[in-house]
């Protein structure tokens, strides 16, 4: 059987690195990681993952959430958003891309892991 590929877009390299580790523990492949949104427009349409974990808070011109809007507009590949807090207006910009899942940063392996089976789920 396949391993679903996961794509990872967090600009904090210790919660990258951590979170590589879990999926990767999951069962699932990491096919990529940036920590920009431009560069996960790109990496995205390279790589196709199965799906993508994405920060809301991104450095540089393009944050998370406008990212997961090309990404879904052009590949229609499931997005989980990952935040250390989510304010309302923001909340109501990542509802509106239609996101797979919505992960606070701390969540359980086990969150994690029903958000990907989730979003992988929708893939095929």
């Amino acid at each position: 059987m396949t391993k679903s590929k996961v794509m990872i877009v967090e600009d904090e390299y210790i919660i990258s690195a951590d979170l590589r580790e879990r999926v990767e523990l999951l069962g699932y492949q990491v096919c990529g990681q940036t920590a920009s949104g431009e560069e996960a427009v790109r990496l995205a349409k390279q790589e196709r993952p199965d799906s993508i974990l994405m920060d809301v808070v991104l450095c540089g011109r393009m944050d998370g959430i406008e990212a997961a809007r090309q990404i879904r507009t052009d590949l229609n590949i499931p997005i989980i958003f990952l935040t250390a807090y989510m304010d309302e207006k923001s909340l109501e910009r990542a509802q509106a891309v239609k996101p797979s899942g919505l992960l606070f940063k701390n969540c359980l392996d086990v969150e994690l892991q029903a958000a990907l089976e989730s979003a992988c789920s929708e893939v095929g």
